[in-house]
């Protein structure tokens, strides 16, 4: 009797063994948690070692979503993720597919910390579920320079796929990969083999880097393989090689020409990668085409590298409008390069405006977008204002600019107001006030592009019938002063009206400004006296403004935080509120940030905007 007690509680003594523990958590309540939300993986994930013995415990017990997110918690171990390894390989052991996915995934998490599982993780290359054999084949492009043996003889399997994903490992690897070469050019020369297949050995030769130049013949025959997908690859891949591939220019050329489009691409890529040899035969070629079109393309993807040798092609009459042509698909990169008089400046700017009009806007029917030639433009001081407004998540952006021995100085208040058209209001973004000086030469160039804009016209082209809109949806008004007005217009209308292509003319003028800006260098300051001085006058006309107007105004007097805004806010917080107490609300924030003065409630809704307002009154100096 007495050896039959000892047998049982033998049995049993695993059950009672103490279950591990993180956190002051047992498994079994991590496994709960893991079972009902996302949030118990990334606590765990962020355990390190210490959760370690209970993930081990999870990947060994348990299935579903509890199952799912315990693998997700792998990818933050590090190194303790090596004591993960048995458990992982008796689930991709598993005949279960649900078990060998996550086990799979698991190694996929780990990456180089399950080197020692390279021998199962090439098996399941071959597996039937494509998840799990997708995933081993990630985990072994992440383990590294230890599976390249593995990989390699994964190339010569008979099923495509199989080596498609041992293709793809290898150019996860890159350079030290550079053993798998040959067995990747017979993959890629390989008929037989699927076009997906061919196109991983095509990007693997390209990934595992330059001057392998038996790799170029494979790659130049793939350039004109039947399968858009090895052809894009094989160009991305020579442009990689670099020194051995730079003969290949004239093929690459050929393709800019390819009826699919991320095949042109990908050759244009590769011109611009393999250096001046390229370049000077995409030139020669450019000079002794018929059909340049193609060719405009591939300078236009060189981006500012395509500048300088288009701005050599404009002497050429046979090219000049081609290369204008180009330059103008370039942008304003290509614009501050150029002499800021010539005739093919003046054509390029026309041609930029137009393409940033058209990209942004579609004329109603009937009608069409013409711009008339460009203004001539001699300022030595700029003020540009832009106003817009009624919730279409437009930007208020005041530019003051002037002239200084570096450059043109230029002061920004960009106030961004994001709120849905029929989604109700929205919290303010941000009011940003920066300042920069941009070069004199970039500036020349830039400012005769926004002058340019001072033309667009609505031409009718049916009838001569005006179009007219009779919505009030938006305003907006931009002035440009210099030393004399060249432009100042307000209107109101509906997106689709025929205001749009005007208003999408001027957006395309302060995008290219943006853009010169960009590489300025940008500083934080307050906003000069000028600017608070203004912003304080116009305030004092703030209840005559419009609604969208006056709640501007008003957040922007919050930002600026000029005393001398207090008076014309004072005023406007004894006015009577309307159904609409939004902008009491923005009125007295600002009074209480300016002033000191705060008797807001907190939080401060509209529906206290009333009993605050009546404090504020009382308060106020008689």
């Amino acid at each position: 009797m007495r050896f039959v007690v000892v047998v049982v509680f033998g049995l049993l003594s695993p059950v009672w063994a103490a279950e591990a523990a993180f956190d002051g958590q047992t498994t079994t309540t991590w496994a709960r948690k893991l079972a009902e939300t996302r949030s118990a993986a990334d606590e765990l994930a962020r355990g390190g070692a210490n959760a370690v013995p209970v993930l081990d415990e999870l990947l060994r017990t348990q299935r579903g979503p509890a199952l799912d997110r315990t693998v997700w918690a792998l990818g933050g171990l590090g190194g303790e993720a090596r004591d993960l390894v048995p458990a992982l390989t008796r689930l991709l052991r598993s005949k279960d597919d649900q078990q060998r996915t996550a086990g799979a995934r698991g190694f996929m998490r780990i990456g180089a910390h399950g080197s020692a599982a390279v021998p199962m993780l090439a098996t399941a290359l071959r597996d039937r579920v494509k998840e799990v054999a997708n995933n081993a084949g990630y985990a072994l492009g992440d383990i590294g320079k230890g599976a390249v043996p593995a990989l390699v003889a994964a190339l010569g399997a008979d099923e495509s796929a199989v080596r498609g994903r041992a293709a793809d490992a290898l150019g996860t690897i890159g350079p030290d990969a550079a053993p798998a070469v040959p067995g990747l050019i017979r993959l890629l020369r390989d008929s037989e083999a699927g076009w997906r297949a061919r196109g991983e050995a095509a990007e693997a030769l390209g990934d595992i880097g330059a001057h392998i130049a038996t790799a170029v013949p494979a790659l130049m025959a793939g350039l004109s393989d039947e399968e858009d997908w090895v052809r894009r690859h094989c160009a991305d891949a020579l442009g990689e090689l670099g020194e051995p591939a730079r003969d290949t220019a004239p093929l690459l050329i050929a393709r800019a020409s390819d009826p699919k489009e991320d095949v042109r691409e990908a050759a244009a890529e590769a011109i611009w990668k393999l250096g001046a040899p390229a370049i000077a035969k995409l030139v020669e070629t450019f000079r002794a085409s018929t059909n340049r079109a193609p060719l405009i393309e591939v300078f236009a993807a060189g981006g500012r590298r395509s500048i300088e040798p288009l701005i050599a092609l404009l002497d050429d009459k046979h090219a000049t409008r081609d290369s204008e042509r180009a330059l103008a698909r370039i942008g304003w990169e290509a614009l501050v390069a150029l002499p800021r008089d010539s005739d093919a400046t003046r054509r390029i700017t026309k041609a930029v405006l137009n393409d940033g009009v058209r990209r942004m806007v579609t004329a109603p029917e009937g009608y069409k977008v013409v711009l008339e030639p460009a203004v001539s433009a001699a300022a030595e001081n700029v003020t540009l204002n832009w106003e817009t407004g009624s919730g279409h998540g437009f930007t208020l952006s005041l530019y003051s600019t002037r002239w200084t021995a570096a450059g043109l100085e230029v002061r920004r208040i960009r106030y961004r107001w994001r709120r849905g058209r029929r989604a109700g209001e929205r919290a303010v973004e941000r009011v940003l006030i920066d300042s920069t000086v941009m070069p004199r030469g970039r500036a020349r160039a830039m400012l005769p592009v926004l002058f340019a804009a001072t033309g667009l016209r609505i031409q009718k082209v049916q009838s001569p019938t005006r179009f007219m809109s009779s919505s009030a949806d938006f305003h907006l008004s931009l002035a440009i002063r210099s030393d004399r007005p060249l432009f100042s217009q307000s209107f109101t209308g509906y997106s689709g009206t025929s205001n749009e292509p005007k208003y999408a003319c001027l957006e395309a003028c302060e995008t290219i400004l943006d853009q010169a800006l960009e590489t300025c260098t940008w500083k934080r300051e307050s906003p000069a006296d000028q600017d608070r001085a203004a912003i304080a006058q116009r305030l004092d006309r703030v209840q005559k403004e419009s609604w969208w107007v006056a709640e501007r105004l008003l957040l922007i007097a919050h930002a600026i935080g000029d005393r001398r805004c207090l008076p014309a806010l004072r005023r406007y917080i004894k006015s009577p509120v309307d159904n609409v107490p939004r902008d009491h609300r923005y009125a007295i924030n600002a009074y209480a940030h300016i002033s000191g003065l705060d008797l807001r409630p907190k939080p401060f809704a509209d529906k206290d905007v009333a009993a605050t307002r009546a404090k504020y009154v009382a308060a106020f100096p008689k």
